[in-house]
């Protein structure tokens, strides 16, 4: 039991030791610890502020040169963007010069065709007073007939020379006819007068009126047409004076068209009486060859006349053959002359050469001759 104890407190003693000396090295070793920690801390520290401070180094240097790599890029780009800019805006100067040029352009054919057209509308409206008038002309007998006679004179005196016709021409029945054509024997002269018609055939062809006013209407056309070809036939056609036909003028193409297209019976009638329609257009036919006829007339009056001048044509004629030949033999004497004077002159020519030759030959014998070597020996032998 006793030794049970000392065991015990043996073992209490050296626990209680063991716990002294742990916790002796226990401090030790924090102390120590720390001191290394502490150590190691500003070792590290130490080498981390050089790190630091080399990097700064690093850093500082590495950045100027980024810095300058940096400012020498930006200074290229920049270049290149201003001489991009200066192009582009060269270009675009360019482009907005060509777009003002043709801007320009555009409104100038704009206001051309602006003007054009104002004068076109001005041109309109004049020719739309022109109708007005020409309508109130129209709705005007007289005015009506004088216009007719009017469009008649200007065409024959555009077609014919004044000689071969005369205007509001009296016949010895003391009736006025709007003119009289001079036409060769034996045809005699042909009366034209001008009748317009054209009242009763605006109303004909009035599409307001109902087909009984129309039809009256035609009636009173076809009278009207009648009658001015009755009157022609007995006031124009004279025997002995004037042509057995005559003309009657109708200024209206329409008016001729509707006669001739659907009023056969007016044309037969018109036939029967000698008396043939004509329109602007078909006058102008017949004037053109009115004026052919009567230029063929002429030319056969002055036959003799062109026959005497090919008469004398042909004696020029005669008289310029036989001076051409001459000519022609005095230039073949001539080439002939000259040919023998070519001979002579190189003949002549010839002859100098061989003179000149015989010359330099006679010179060259004399100086190469053995009498002349000896002759030169003794002249020299006295010289020496």
């Amino acid at each position: 039991m006793s030794m049970l104890l000392i065991l015990l407190s043996s073992i209490i003693t050296f626990l209680l030791g063991f716990s002294f000396l742990y916790n002796q090295l226990t401090k030790y070793l924090s102390r120590h610890i720390a001191e290394q920690f502490n150590q190691l801390s500003q070792q590290q520290l130490q080498t981390n502020v050089q790190n630091l401070t080399s990097l700064q180094a690093f850093f500082s240097h590495n950045t100027a040169d980024l810095d300058r790599q940096l400012h020498d890029a930006l200074t290229r780009h920049n270049d290149t963007l201003n001489k991009q800019f200066d192009k582009l805006s060269i270009l675009l100067d360019k482009r907005l010069e060509s777009s003002l040029d043709r801007t320009n352009d555009t409104f100038t054919n704009i206001i051309k065709r602006l003007t054009i057209i104002d004068e076109a509308q001005k041109k309109i409206s004049d020719l739309s007073t022109s109708v007005l008038s020409l309508q109130d002309i129209l709705n005007d007998k007289r005015a009506r007939g004088a216009f007719g006679e009017f469009q008649l004179a200007q065409l024959i005196s555009n077609l014919l020379p004044p000689s071969v016709y005369k205007l509001q021409a009296v016949l010895p029945n003391q009736t006025r006819v709007d003119c009289l054509l001079y036409l060769p024997e034996p045809n005699g002269h042909l009366a034209i007068d001008a009748k317009f018609p054209l009242e009763n055939y605006k109303s004909m062809i009035n599409p307001n009126l109902s087909p009984p006013e129309k039809q009256a209407a035609l009636l009173k056309f076809k009278q009207d047409i009648k009658k001015h070809i009755t009157d022609i036939s007995s006031k124009y056609i004279l025997p002995g004076i004037t042509c057995d036909s005559a003309l009657m003028f109708i200024p209206a193409e329409s008016v001729f068209a509707e006669i001739h297209a659907y009023h056969e019976e007016l044309v037969q009638f018109a036939f029967e009486k000698r008396v043939w329609l004509t329109s602007p257009t078909t006058l102008m036919a017949i004037l053109t060859t009115a004026n052919s006829v009567i230029k063929d007339q002429k030319t056969r009056q002055q036959v003799h006349l062109i026959q005497d001048h090919l008469r004398l044509l042909s004696k020029d004629f005669e008289r310029f053959a036989k001076r051409m030949e001459e000519l022609t033999k005095h230039i073949q004497q001539a080439q002939k002359d000259a040919e023998e004077v070519n001979v002579s002159a190189k003949k002549i020519t010839s002859r100098f050469i061989k003179i000149d030759n015989v010359e330099l030959d006679s010179a060259l014998e004399k100086s190469l001759s053995p009498s002349s070597s000896l002759s030169s020996s003794p002249s020299s032998s006295v010289v020496l």
